[in-house]
């Protein structure tokens, strides 16, 4: 059972509390992490080349959290802390928002539908010298499937 009683929650609405804190608008503090961590991931991006930061640091879990956000975009709601101006910030650095991951289960997918648009089927051989990433992956999607 809830701690929570009438007398609790007067006294919480007498201090302003706000029950709802996705419906509170951005801090100036949130704008400044943001803003830090961009900038990091402007460094990053200048010496590497690239966004695609380990996610084991706390960049990368940033990133990570980036695109999450990116996901809920059509949903989002209007105090999403990953703006309009936010995403063309990160686009300006050809920031992925797919993980590497997601990029290369993409092109199997696509690897495999130019191999049944050749062979009719998707039956890929365990040697197919022509495409050996596409025939290890169809071994994989069969054996994650099992």
């Amino acid at each position: 059972k809830s701690s929570m009683n009438d007398r609790r929650i007067n006294a919480l609405n007498q201090l302003g509390f706000v029950w709802d804190a996705s419906s509170t608008p951005r801090s100036s503090h949130s704008d400044k992490a943001w803003q830090k961590m961009y900038s990091e991931l402007t460094k990053f991006h200048a010496t590497n080349g690239h966004c695609r930061v380990p996610s084991t640091s706390t960049l990368g879990q940033w990133v990570v959290r980036q695109r999450f956000l990116y996901r809920q975009y059509p949903n989002r709601t209007a105090n999403s802390s990953l703006t309009p101006e936010r995403i063309s910030e990160l686009n300006k650095l050809s920031f992925p928002w797919t993980t590497r991951s997601e990029q290369l289960w993409q092109e199997r997918i696509n690897d495999l539908m130019e191999y049944k648009r050749k062979h009719g089927d998707c039956m890929v051989p365990r040697k197919y010298p022509p495409n050996e990433q596409l025939a290890a992956w169809v071994a994989t999607q069969r054996k994650n499937y099992n």
